[in-house]
């Protein structure tokens, strides 16, 4: 679903599947007090980002920390299977800047923000202070980003994080493609954990966390 048509549901309604999702999900942290930060990979404008901030500023949710992580370029270079979908290079570009006023005019404390600018390629390569991560929401689209997030966040994620992919039924569902590929061959890959389904709206898919 391209961007403009998920705004125009917004206006319509006033609320969208990502945000009955995060709601789900940050009620989930409170009640079972998950420890963590939150981190987004592909925040363009900042939409699911104020409404993480806000339901778990509702919830009551303490000392976590907002990671926004995005090129803030838009796309990279779509390469391989990705350019079996209608994405295109550039696409979703906001800058820095304008996610960061953007999400200060929501009420968001800059304070708890961390902004990291870059293509995951690169910036997901560094190590940064994260301790724990409560909630992974992975809006990256493509099968060679998420496949990066996944491996980065590996050493951050506990027994109740949850993890939510935002274009969970892109390339017409097809689990060999996107951010499905990508999760799939994390689950193979990494043994400690399984994941079983939270919530699934039917394009957003979110899965929690759980020690074998």
């Amino acid at each position: 679903m391209d961007i403009k048509t998920k705004e125009r549901i917004r206006a319509l309604i006033g609320f969208s599947n990502a945000d009955e999702n995060l709601r789900r999900i940050m009620g989930f942290v409170s009640e079972n007090q998950v420890k963590g930060d939150y981190a987004e990979f592909g925040v363009y404008r900042g939409f699911s980002f104020i409404s993480a901030y806000k339901f778990a500023e509702l919830f009551g949710i303490k000392d976590m920390r907002f990671w926004a992580f995005d090129s803030f370029e838009g796309f990279p270079k779509i390469e391989g299977i990705d350019t079996e979908h209608i994405w295109k290079t550039g696409e979703y570009s906001c800058s820095k800047e304008g996610f960061l006023n953007r999400i200060k005019r929501a009420g968001v404390r800059e304070d708890l923000v961390i902004a990291i600018k870059g293509f995951f390629n690169k910036t997901l390569k560094k190590k940064y202070d994260i301790k724990k991560l409560a909630v992974v929401y992975v809006d990256c689209d493509l099968y060679e980003s998420a496949k990066d997030v996944l491996k980065f966040i590996e050493p951050y994620i506990q027994e109740g994080t949850l993890i939510c992919f935002d274009d969970w039924n892109a390339y017409k569902g097809r689990p060999d493609r996107g951010e499905q590929k990508a999760f799939n061959e994390f689950q193979n890959r990494y043994k400690k954990f399984k994941f079983i389904e939270f919530y699934n709206s039917g394009y957003n898919k979110t899965f929690l966390t759980l020690r074998k």
